[in-house]
């Protein structure tokens, strides 16, 4: 079972306020209306409840990172250090793009949302550049193949949570 706090710093990440929110069930009601993506949410509660991170394609793994931070990172190893924050400043301020495109799907990942990514980025010949998997991506293929059941994943999707929160 989650935390509140893991709950309500989640919330943050995703730009939003747990301010009004005076129990668990407003917590994760909150949560739920922010996100109102039932892979996004499925993909968090997974993700906090793994064992072990899954693997990437390269032998490396994956961890989910929130796709601000990825273009922070991005950034930050293909720009001059005095230019991160106006490239990030200006990308935000630009729309929903971030300008990633996920390996499985080549549809572009949004702001506001996460990322699964390899964490051996660009280093490896098994994908040349950084390897990301959008949250639907993941649910589809990642947590089939890690034995939950279709009915475990309708539960998520269907905002029923009790037993995983």
């Amino acid at each position: 079972q989650l935390s509140i706090s893991a709950l309500k710093q989640h919330i943050e990440v995703l730009e939003g306020s747990s301010d009004g929110c005076f129990d668990k069930s407003d917590v994760v009601q909150r949560l739920i209306d922010l996100t109102n993506n039932p892979q996004a949410l499925a993909s968090f509660l997974i993700s906090a409840r793994l064992q072990e991170p899954p693997p990437c394609v390269c032998g490396s793994t994956l961890e989910r990172v929130d796709s601000k931070s990825r273009c922070l990172h991005f950034f930050r190893e293909t720009a001059s250090p005095e230019t991160v924050d106006f490239l990030l400043r200006q990308m935000v301020e630009s729309g929903n793009s971030t300008s990633m495109i996920c390996d499985i799907c080549d549809e572009e990942i949004p702001f506001k949302t996460f990322v699964w990514t390899c964490r051996n980025r660009d280093c490896t010949i098994l994908h040349a550049s950084t390897y990301d998997v959008c949250d639907s991506c993941f649910i589809r293929h990642v947590c089939s193949s890690r034995g939950h059941s279709q009915m475990e994943m309708g539960e998520l999707e269907s905002n029923n949570l009790g037993k995983f929160l």
